[in-house]
């Protein structure tokens, strides 16, 4: 069979053409599709520095933070041992002031000239008393006057919520609330301190309230807890005696 070729120089450019057209449009295409691509990428990669930028601000805040944590921490574990510190030395001052107190309830319901100790054992707010006596009488005279002994007066929250249970005004609470841990040796004084403090707010019911709340005995229990007659010379005759007594606690 014979092919003959019939198509013209003519057409044969016009496909030329066409080709080279559709090539041109591709590149064109792929061009403005690189083009978007890259500007994509632009944005994104400014989105990821600024992110990276952020992260590193937080990350320098939060190296702060820990540090100022660190020294919020260390700052904790000194304010505790002060407190510590402050607490044994309040207790201490507390125990001296009792003492003081204790010495003189005791010292202050001595029978003159009669009586005389051997030893004086105070724990916790037990007292064990030893002595020596002229006489049982001069003994009993003694533990009469130790139940008699008045209390050093404490302005405690103890005391003020005792007071406010007994319908104390407000004003009145308020004001002895100012006199918080205040301590004072003899209801005379801690009389005339409410008279100065509050005058004409403190009516005669508060105030008679407020003392008999205040004054109270220092001793709970007097206990005898043994006498002996001892012999000191051929004519003397003396009575050792032990005395328990348990403090009244504020």
């Amino acid at each position: 069979m014979i092919r003959i070729n019939l198509q013209t120089e003519y057409q044969n450019l016009g496909k030329v053409e066409n080709l080279v057209t559709q090539l041109v449009l591709f590149a064109i295409c792929l061009f403005l599709f690189l083009g978007c691509l890259q500007y994509y990428y632009s944005i994104l990669q400014e989105d990821i520095d600024a992110l990276e930028q952020k992260a590193t601000q937080k990350q320098t805040q939060i190296n702060r933070y820990k540090k100022t944590i660190r020294d919020v921490d260390a700052l904790k574990v000194q304010l505790e041992t002060i407190e510590k510190k402050l607490s044994i030395i309040k207790q201490l001052s507390s125990n001296r002031i009792q003492a003081i107190f204790l010495l003189n309830a005791i010292t202050g319901s001595v029978v003159s000239k009669r009586m005389w100790f051997s030893t004086i054992d105070y724990t916790g707010n037990e007292v064990n008393i030893q002595g020596l006596a002229m006489d049982e009488r001069t003994v009993t005279d003694f533990m009469k006057q130790l139940e008699e002994a008045k209390n050093w007066i404490w302005i405690s929250d103890t005391f003020i919520n005792d007071l406010k249970n007994k319908n104390i005004a407000e004003p009145v609470l308020l004001k002895i609330s100012d006199l918080k841990d205040f301590q004072f040796f003899q209801d005379q004084e801690f009389e005339f301190i409410l008279d100065v403090v509050l005058g004409d707010q403190l009516t005669k019911e508060d105030k008679k309230t407020i003392m008999a709340q205040a004054v109270r005995p220092f001793f709970n229990e007097v206990k005898l807890v043994s006498t002996a007659k001892r012999t000191i010379e051929k004519h003397t005759h003396l009575t050792s005696f032990i005395i328990n007594c348990l403090q009244h606690t504020l």
